[in-house]
C-alpha cells in the first residue's frame, strides 16, 4: 500500500494551518502513518489513528476521528487531540455545546420536566461532526439533522428552531479552534 498525503489541522494557529500527513488507505477511511510531528505543533489528528476525510480544492482533508491510536472507536470527541491543555479545552466544547442545547432546548423536552442530562446522547452525535464545520450555516444543518434522526423530523420541527444554539456552538467551535 502506497502513502498519500491528506492534510490535518494544526490547533491554537491565528489562521487556518494545514500539516500535509502521510497516510493509507483503509476501507473509506485512512490511517495517519507519518511523519512524528514537531511538539510545538498541536495536530487536531494524530499518527497512528484512523480518520474520515473529505476533499476540499483537490486536496483530501481529514475531518472526524474513526478510531483512536488506541484501536477505540471514540466518536464523542470531536478532535482527536492527547494532553491535558486539548483534554481541557475539549471538555470546555462539549460543555458549551451542551449548554446552548439546553438553553435552547430545541423539542421543548427540558420544559417538559425531562431529566437534565436529557440531550446527552445528542450531544454525543452532534460533537464530532463539528470538525467538519466551516461555517454557523454548516452547524444549523448539524444541529437539525441530528435531531431529525433522533426524534422524527416532525418533532424536530423546522432548522430555524436550531439557529440561536447553532450561533452559541458556532462560537465555541471557533474559541476552540483557535484560542492558544
Amino acid at each position: 500500500m502506497g502513502h498519500i498525503k491528506i492534510l490535518v489541522r494544526l490547533l491554537g494557529e491565528t489562521v487556518d494551518c494545514w500539516r500535509p500527513v502521510d497516510a493509507v488507505q483503509d476501507g473509506d477511511h485512512y490511517q495517519i502513518v507519518g511523519p512524528e510531528h514537531d511538539p510545538d505543533e498541536e495536530w487536531e489528528f494524530q499518527v497512528a489513528e484512523i480518520v474520515q476525510c473529505k476533499s476540499r480544492d483537490g486536496q483530501l482533508v481529514a475531518t472526524q476521528l474513526v478510531r483512536s491510536a488506541t484501536g477505540e472507536a471514540n466518536l464523542s470527541r470531536p478532535l482527536a487531540l492527547d494532553g491535558g491543555r486539548a483534554d481541557a479545552r475539549r471538555r470546555t466544547l462539549a460543555e458549551a455545546v451542551a449548554c446552548a442545547i439546553d438553553e435552547a432546548d430545541p423539542i421543548g423536552l427540558l420544559a417538559s420536566g425531562a431529566p437534565a442530562d436529557e440531550y446527552a446522547p445528542e450531544v454525543d452525535t452532534i460533537l464530532p461532526r463539528l470538525s467538519s464545520a466551516n461555517e454557523i450555516d454548516d452547524v444549523v444543518t448539524i444541529l437539525h439533522e441530528e435531531f431529525s434522526r433522533w426524534f422524527g423530523v416532525d418533532t424536530a420541527g423546522p432548522s430555524g428552531a436550531y439557529e440561536s444554539a447553532a450561533l452559541r456552538i458556532w462560537r465555541a467551535v471557533h474559541q476552540y479552534r483557535y484560542a492558544g
